[in-house]
């Protein structure tokens, strides 16, 4: 146990200083400050919103809880960042693990400890990475969204709320929307963590790193042109990801079973695969 949590530290702190952390990190707070800078900031200086931040001609004023980057579909910032999430919180991991492998530091490093140690806390520290990569961006956008937007209470009657009541914890985001916040926070992590795992998976079963970086946002864009018509929309990655939810989806426990599931796999894979690393 001490060797694998001396591992971890020093799987973490590697992660944390690799360029290619900082490069996914840096784009993922870049356009989460682009949409503060085009959305939550016009909407609390600027003339052309001024009726509207007084609640004049009936109409609702603007709330923290529809102009930050995970209520605001409307954007082309937030677009993109939901579509590229699943590329940024891989690209840590599959540069990372395809590196080690290729390199033959894996085989060095697993020799230090274990295959399943330095494994276990190979994955461990990339998916964390990736869920900093995930939590961070959104959360600076939050905060200073919070500076300048008051956070009123989102209102279904406003019309100015993405959620609709077929949707995925309307009631809860109505009712409380930090909690709504924090919890779609939790599927998030949940989501790329799965998507991390799968680029680390193929890593070990030897695919290179590139292909292993763009596999799972292929995955995410093919399902989103096969499904996005579909009753199954909801499903896919970079819609399932945004809280305001892309697709129509009322399906809690089966999204989170499904990416889970996903994990899992994910997981069970390196496992098999960790006592050939040495032949990589």
């Amino acid at each position: 146990m001490a060797l694998l949590k001396r591992a971890i530290r020093f799987e973490l702190k590697r992660m944390i200083y690799g360029h290619s952390f900082r490069l996914a990190l840096f784009l993922g707070v870049a356009l989460a400050a682009l949409q503060f800078a085009t959305v939550p900031l016009p909407y609390a200086i600027a003339d052309t919103w001024k009726y509207w931040r007084e609640g004049l001609k009936g109409a609702y004023p603007p709330s923290l809880f529809n102009t930050w980057i995970g209520m605001t579909s409307y954007s082309i910032y937030s677009t993109i960042y939901y579509y590229l999430l699943p590329l940024l919180c891989c690209l840590p991991c599959a540069t990372r693990m395809g590196s080690d492998i290729q390199n033959g530091y894996a085989v060095q490093a697993a020799t230090r400890s274990t295959k399943k140690d330095w494994m276990a806390a190979s994955l461990i520290a990339n998916l964390i990475g990736a869920c900093l990569i995930t939590l961070i961006p959104q959360a600076v956008n939050l905060l200073s969204t919070a500076l300048v937007v008051p956070a009123y209470r989102p209102l279904i009657a406003a019309l100015t709320f993405p959620l609709s009541p077929n949707m995925m914890g309307t009631e809860l985001f109505y009712a409380n929307p930090l909690l709504y916040t924090a919890a779609y926070a939790v599927l998030d992590v949940l989501i790329v963590s799965s998507m991390a795992t799968l680029a680390q998976c193929l890593c070990v079963f030897g695919v290179t790193a590139k292909v292993a970086l763009v596999v799972p946002f292929c995955l995410s864009l093919g399902s989103a042109f096969m499904l996005g018509t579909t009753q199954y929309a909801g499903y896919v990655p970079s819609s399932l990801l945004a809280p305001h939810q892309f697709g129509f989806v009322n399906a809690a426990l089966p999204s989170a079973a499904l990416y889970a599931g996903l994990l899992l796999a994910g997981v069970i894979g390196m496992c098999i695969r960790k006592d050939r690393l040495d032949l990589l």
